[in-house]
């Protein structure tokens, strides 16, 4: 996989988040746990809602921005196998948060990885916006899902 244009790199985002919220909601027309349901529905509101945000993100950015080349490097790798990475076939609950959280904090990273090796303080910027995006969601992820733990 090769970025040329942030826009490219934000495009594979948010088609990896639409792809899980799609695999959450199959598992949730599957499962006889209630609680799993619970969470699994939970989570598909959340991908649909991340997926949006950078859809939002990326028609509400300068096209300037939009169109910078993005720095090849280290985080390209690292996207390649986030974007291959399945949802797991039969997880519990304990094990479906584990995964979201694992993967909420290996976008962190790389949102942080892409704004510190950023060209441009712009660039730069998009990404810190994102890595403040992801963070708050994986606040929230923690919060609600022992909600729906201890319901």
């Amino acid at each position: 996989m090769r970025f040329e244009q942030i826009s490219d790199f934000l495009e594979h985002v948010r088609t990896f988040h639409g792809r899980v919220a799609a695999r959450y909601e199959e598992m949730a027309g599957e499962t006889k746990n209630e609680r799993l349901k619970m969470l699994l529905y939970y989570m598909v509101g959340r991908e649909k809602e991340t997926a949006e945000s950078v859809m939002h993100f990326m028609e509400e950015s300068p096209r300037q921005i939009m169109r910078a080349w993005a720095q090849p490097g280290e985080h390209e790798e690292t996207l390649k196998e986030l974007l291959q990475r399945p949802v797991p076939d039969d997880p519990d609950v304990d094990g479906l948060v584990e995964f979201a959280m694992q993967l909420a904090g290996e976008f962190e990273a790389l949102f942080e990885y892409a704004a510190d090796t950023a060209d441009e303080d712009d660039v730069a910027a998009v990404f810190r916006s994102l890595l403040a995006e992801t963070r708050k969601s994986r606040e929230q992820l923690a919060r609600n899902a022992n909600m729906i733990i201890d319901f």
